[in-house]
C-alpha cells in the first residue's frame, strides 16, 4: 500500500535507526511519506529478486476511513476539511479496486507503482531517481530486520512449532542465513 505522497519522502538511514517521533502541527507526517516512499522502492527490488513473483506499490486514493483520525488537526479545522473529504474522497470499497485489480491482471507489469487500475508515469520517473537508494534500502532493511527481537522471536518460535509437529531436526532452519530470515519473513 502506497501513496502520490511518497513524492514528499526522504531516505535518510540514521533517522529509520532512531525516529524522532511525529510532529502533530502537520497534517501528514515525514514519517508517513518517508514509509510511501520506502515501500515503493522495495516493491522495485522485490520485482527485481523475485521476477517470477507479482508485486505492486498501490495507491488507493484518499479514502474515507478513520486512517488519521488521530492526526493531530486542531478541532476547528476540521468543518474545513469535509468539503474537500466528500469531492476528493473514495470509499474504501473503490480504494480496494486497484488492490484486487493487481492480484488478478496479467496486463500491468509487476514492480510498479498503480493508481486507478493504471501505472503512474510520473511517480515512476520519480522513483527512478532513488536507484542507488533502492539498493541501499534493500541492504538496510536485510542488516537491520535480523537484528529485529520480534523477528528472532517469531522464527524462533517458528523452529519450535515445527520441531513439535513434525519431530524432525530443524538444524538446517536454525542454520538459515540472515538474508535468508529476512526474505523469509518479508514474502510470508
Amino acid at each position: 500500500m502506497s501513496s502520490k505522497l511518497l513524492k514528499n519522502g526522504r531516505i535518510d538511514f540514521a533517522s529509520f535507526k532512531n525516529p524522532t517521533g511525529r510532529n502533530a502541527a502537520k497534517t501528514v507526517s515525514q514519517e508517513y511519506c518517508d514509509s510511501k516512499l520506502c515501500i515503493a522502492l522495495l516493491t522495485r527490488t522485490l520485482n527485481i529478486k523475485y521476477p517470477n513473483i507479482k508485486v505492486f506499490s498501490v495507491s488507493p486514493g484518499w479514502c474515507r476511513t478513520g486512517l488519521g483520525r488521530q492526526s493531530g488537526t486542531p478541532w476547528y479545522t476540521v468543518p474545513l476539511m469535509v468539503l474537500p473529504l466528500l469531492l476528493f474522497s473514495v470509499s474504501a470499497k473503490d480504494g480496494c479496486d486497484s488492490i484486487v485489480y493487481c492480484a488478478h491482471t496479467k496486463q500491468l507489469p509487476s514492480g510498479q507503482f498503480i493508481r486507478e487500475r493504471e501505472q503512474e508515469q510520473d511517480i515512476e520517473l520519480f522513483l527512478h531517481k532513488f536507484e542507488s537508494e533502492r539498493k541501499a534500502l534493500w541492504d538496510f532493511s536485510n542488516e537491520n530486520l535480523i537484528h529485529d527481537s520480534f523477528i528472532q522471536q517469531t522464527s524462533g518460535q517458528s523452529t519450535s512449532t515445527q520441531q513439535q509437529t513434525s519431530g524432525q531436526s530443524t538444524s538446517t532452519q536454525q542454520q538459515t542465513s540472515g538474508r535468508d530470515l529476512h526474505q523469509t519473513h518479508f514474502l510470508n
